[in-house]
């Protein structure tokens, strides 16, 4: 699902999108896939001042990040409900 999204971003946002991906043989293979600038540490991603973050993980890790966007103030977008 996060490739789609990625995918889909990239296409409506042409070079306004940066990728955080923790995992840093993921992140190098999906940002020279999309062209898009990546970070394997939040903090540095977020540093970027991003207006919103779409939360691609597995359900039961949204938490933390869609906590992390509600604190930046930050549009969120995420799955699953809270």
């Amino acid at each position: 699902m996060g490739r789609r999204r990625l995918r889909d971003l990239t296409h409506l946002n042409d070079g306004d999108v940066i990728l955080f991906e923790p995992e840093a043989q993921r992140w190098r293979e999906i940002a020279d896939v999309f062209g898009v600038k990546g970070f394997t540490n939040l903090e540095e991603a977020l540093a970027q001042k991003p207006d919103a973050l779409s939360i691609s993980t597995p359900p039961a890790l949204h938490e933390p990040y869609v906590k992390k966007a509600i604190e930046l103030n930050l549009h969120v977008f995420a799955d699953v409900p809270f």
